[in-house]
């Protein structure tokens, strides 16, 4: 008689190829978004965009903190499908 022994991991059997998702915060240290406040009267913003605590997006400046994080955003966003999807 032979007796098998399953092996589970957080209710998952594991088997040859099972892939379990881990959970890291390395993106959420990794990039960083910011607006930064380039003048009071009148308010002016831009956005940037850090990378291990290197900046490596800056955008132009605009009206307000949350329109410069947007635009901060959505450069990068562009910028990285651009580069994975070459």
């Amino acid at each position: 008689m032979h007796l098998q022994t399953k092996h589970l991991i957080g209710g998952v059997e594991i088997k040859v190829g099972t892939r379990l998702l881990q959970h890291h915060s390395l993106l959420q240290r990794a990039i960083v978004i910011a607006a930064v406040c380039d003048s009071v009267q009148p308010m002016r913003w831009h956005g940037e965009v850090a990378l291990f605590g290197q900046c490596i997006l800056r955008t132009e400046s605009v009206a307000s903190d949350a329109l410069a994080a947007r635009a901060a955003e959505d450069a990068f966003a562009a910028k990285a499908l651009a580069l994975f999807a070459a």
